[in-house]
Order: structure tokens, then sequence, then C-alpha cells
């Protein structure tokens, strides 16, 4: 018995007990029997020509060749070499003579679609032969990006925001120098900094004698409110909460607000530990930047 008739005999023999065990017989479904049987297994030529685009195909596909019949299937040999037309480099000419970014998007994605269905050595070559491609590609243009930076400099972030070592030491000393001149003015139009704090609260005792630092180095007034009654030796006799708290809503200590007289605006500085500079980075950003706007 030929391996094709083996597989006939079993899809037969499953159709058969599908059948009985929905209640049906044979003879009520003869013509279902033949018809779902004589389905055969796609043939290499088949497959080929749903993969390969037309002209790569040597003999043609299986239908192209019924007069063989359904039944003379014919199994390919396991280490069979692959029988496609050309050099799996050929696509490069393809991408090459392609108009649109669409059409090599189109070619890349039949060769990995192609190669994935059916990885033989040709089709997974072609592949890679594609990738390779693309990665050219985007190597000329990173270098031609490259090239306009450097003779753009309204184009080229670096200029103010510099990434090697010596631009980033000079851009920090800048935006140093640049955040103190701002405390300073900050400190000269009358606003202050309210510190939510607790006397039992480690990340408060932390805190506090940065938030002193600011107050002495820059001449910020600052008014700790205690949510429990105690103080900290910074702030040893805080004010007592009289409900303010409530009324920001401030939940958790350590809280900062930057509070502005002139219009009465309490704004936000943030929650929770916090470094010298970056409480002084926050005030800059409040104070000196609308919302969405770069420094």
């Amino acid at each position: 018995m030929t391996l094709s008739a083996k597989r006939y005999a079993a899809v037969l023999a499953i159709a058969m007990l599908m059948w009985s065990a929905s209640g049906r017989t044979a003879a009520d479904d003869s013509a279902s029997v033949v018809a779902a049987a004589a389905q055969p297994s796609l043939s290499k030529e088949r497959i080929r020509e749903l993969l390969i685009p037309q002209g790569n195909s040597q003999n043609g596909g299986f239908f192209k060749r019924s007069v063989e019949g359904w039944w003379w299937y014919k199994d390919p040999a396991e280490e069979e070499e692959d029988l496609e037309q050309g050099q799996p480099q050929d696509i490069v000419k393809y991408l090459d003579s392609a108009k649109t970014v669409e059409e090599t998007r189109e070619i890349f994605q039949a060769s990995l679609n192609t190669a994935l269905m059916k990885p033989t050595r040709f089709n997974v070559k072609r592949y890679m032969y594609a990738k390779e491609w693309f990665m050219d590609r985007a190597e000329v243009f990173s270098n031609v990006v490259q090239r306009v930076r450097w003779q753009s400099p309204d184009l080229d972030y670096s200029v103010n925001h510099p990434v090697n070592s010596k631009g980033l030491s000079v851009y920090k000393e800048l935006r140093r120098q640049e955040d103190e001149q701002n405390m300073v003015a900050v400190a000269e139009q009358g606003d202050g900094i309210f510190f939510f704090m607790s006397s039992d609260c480690q990340y408060c005792a932390a805190l506090a004698p940065i938030v002193r630092d600011i107050q002495l180095e820059f001449g910020v007034p600052v008014m700790a409110i205690s949510l429990d009654g105690g103080g900290l030796p910074e702030f040893p006799t805080p004010r007592h909460d009289n409900g303010i708290s409530e009324q920001l809503g401030v939940y958790t200590v350590p809280t900062l607000f930057l509070v502005r007289p002139s219009t009465e605006e309490y704004i936000p500085i943030g929650s929770g530990m916090m470094s010298k500079g970056e409480l002084i980075e926050r005030i800059y950003a409040l104070t000196q930047r609308t919302i969405g706007q770069a420094r």
C-alpha cells in the first residue's frame, strides 16, 4: 500500500466514525464520503503557485496537471533541493525598482511570509537579502540626517542640550545659575513656601534641612505647618494646622506649596522626598515655564 493509499484509508475511517456518531449512515452520504476522501494534500507545485509569483514555477500547478488524477499524489523527497528559478538576491532588483515605500514594504512582507510558510534555503536567503536591503537604506538615511543636523544648528538638539561630558558640564552649570537667579527673584517678589510636615515623619525630618537651606540661602520665607502639632529641629515652633491642609487637599507629608500673595495662588510643588537641586528646578518650572513649554 502506498503512502497516499494509507492517507485515503485513514481519512475514510475517520469520516465513517464521525457519521456513525452523528447517527447518519454511509449509504446516506456516499457521495459526501467520496468527495471528502478525494481531497488531496497540496502538492509542492501548488504550494509554489500560492507562495511564489507566477513564472517561478517550473512544472505548473497541481490542477494544471489534473490528467494524473486525484489519487496519484506524489510526496516530495524530504531533502529535495529547491527548484525555484533565479537567485535569492534577485529580490534586491525588485526593491531597487520600486517606486514607493508601500511597494518596498509589500515586497519585503511577501518575502517574509513565504519564508515563514515555506522555510527553504532559497526563501530564507531571499528574505535575508530583502532585510539587508532595508538595513542599508536605513544607514544611508541616518547618515544624511546626521550631516543635515551638523550643518543646520537650528535642527541640532545637542547645540542647546549637549550630550558629551564637557558640554554637559557647562550646560548644568548654566542651568544652576539660572535656577538660583530665579530663586532670588521669587524671594524679592514676596513668594514663599508652605511646608506641611509631622513631627514623627522620617521623610519630613530628612526634607526639613533642605527647605531650611533654601530659606537661608535665597531669603525665601518658609512657613512650616504641622499636621500633628509637633515640630522638627529646623522648625521647632511650626504653625498648627487650622484646616488649611484640608482646604488645599494635603493628605500626606511632607508636601510643599509655592505661595504667591500677590495673586493669591497656592501652587503645589510636590510631595515626598526631593533634593535641593530638584526643589529649585521645580520652582523654576512652575514660575518660568508654561505647561508644555520646553526650557
